[in-house]
């Protein structure tokens, strides 16, 4: 009896959740698989989630931190932190929009060198290069 009381009772405390989409700062077009990170404000990771092929993104809040940092990455775009303030008391939908400006990097000149391999194989014959040895 008392444990089925404190099962009822907890369904009750008040779970805050963030939720919004990720898209494209020039084109507006959604962001696939980027990572939803929270953060403590010490900056440990409480939690993660993904967007869906839509861009959004759904997380429920954990309990007990009353500032969280909201940090969304993906490799092709910058990264982006927001600031949440959460308060325990009501339960509450977040919704944040991240609009990601694209990654610009460029390589300077690339030069590629080679040998040729003192063994190498085609078909059925083998060939050596004795030089390489």
């Amino acid at each position: 009896m008392v444990l089925f009381f404190l099962t009822y009772v907890t369904s009750f405390v008040a779970q805050n959740r963030i939720q919004g989409f990720v898209k494209d700062s020039v084109t507006g077009e959604p962001l696939q698989n980027t990572n939803i990170l929270i953060k403590s404000n010490e900056g440990k990771l409480l939690d993660f989630t993904f967007t869906n092929a839509k861009g959004f993104y759904k997380k429920d809040l954990p309990n007990g931190h009353n500032v969280l940092y909201v940090e969304v990455s993906i490799i092709s775009h910058q990264k982006k932190v927001k600031f949440l303030e959460v308060s325990d008391i009501a339960q509450k939908t977040f919704n944040i929009d991240f609009a990601l400006k694209k990654r610009v990097d460029e390589l300077d000149e690339v030069y590629i060198e080679g040998e040729k391999r003192p063994i190498s194989v085609k078909q059925d014959t083998t060939f050596y290069n004795i030089e390489k040895f």
